[in-house]
Order: structure tokens, then sequence, then C-alpha cells
């Protein structure tokens, strides 16, 4: 078994490692599908256009089987960074790292505003309209 370390921020150390996973024959078409269709590619997490790119030549399930299966064998440990910077860190503790929850994230938000007098030219509807406008955002 090889004892690699995955890290996020080390493409170059990974690449390979992960292009491998990939059938050969999709390898090539998976490149120039991404080229082809970069400019609607904003997050390098956006799974649902993945998902969709990948299924235009090759079956998805087949292989994000072949990838949970081959991963930890490839790569035991991982580090990555979690982008997120929590208001208190016991919650990791306590909860894990949780998908974000909307509401209590524009809760948050509210009070930072709202109960700071350091920000007393904000005004709720502001605020309001701040959170609605990247509500529609990814």
């Amino acid at each position: 078994m090889n004892s690699k370390v995955f890290i996020w921020k080390s493409f170059l150390s990974w690449r390979k490692e992960i292009e491998e996973m990939f059938p050969i024959e999709d390898c090539s078409k998976l490149i120039q599908t991404i080229q082809n269709h970069r400019m609607e590619i904003k997050y390098t997490d956006q799974l649902d256009l993945f998902k969709t790119l990948y299924s235009d030549f090759g079956v998805y399930h087949d292989l994000e089987d072949a990838f949970v299966t081959e991963f930890p064998f490839r790569f035991p440990f991982v580090r990555m960074y979690h982008c997120c910077r929590p208001v208190d860190t016991n919650s990791y503790y306590s909860e894990g790292i949780r998908i974000l929850d909307t509401n209590q994230a524009n809760k948050t938000f509210r009070d930072l505003f709202f109960t700071n007098p350091r920000f007393p030219q904000i005004s709720r509807s502001q605020v309001d309209e701040a959170i609605n406008s990247m509500a529609n955002h990814p």
C-alpha cells in the first residue's frame, strides 16, 4: 500500500494518481470537455456540473464507485483546508464539520450588524437586501 498524503493544495503531487483512477479512454475526453466548458465552471467543487459533463461520455455512477473504492488505497491520509470562520471552534468538537445552515448563517450575519454598536448606519433593509442578493448564488 502506498502511504501518500493527499494534500489539496499540492495539485501536482496528486494529479497523476487521480487521473489514473479514471478509465484511460475517459481521461482525455474529460480534459477536453472541461476545457470546452471552462466559462461555465465557476467553482472547483461544482459536482452537479461535473456529473453532467462526465455523463456525456462515461457512466458517472461507475466512476464514483471506482473512485470511492480506490482513493483510500492511494491516499490513506488526507490533509485539507476547510475554508470557514466559525464563531466558536468548539462546534467542530461537538458537531463536526457540517454543511452550512443558511438560516443560522443569516441570523449570525444579522446579529453581527444589529447587535454591534460599530455599525449604526447599517439598516435592516440593507442587510436583508445583501442576504437576498446572495440567495441565488451557489
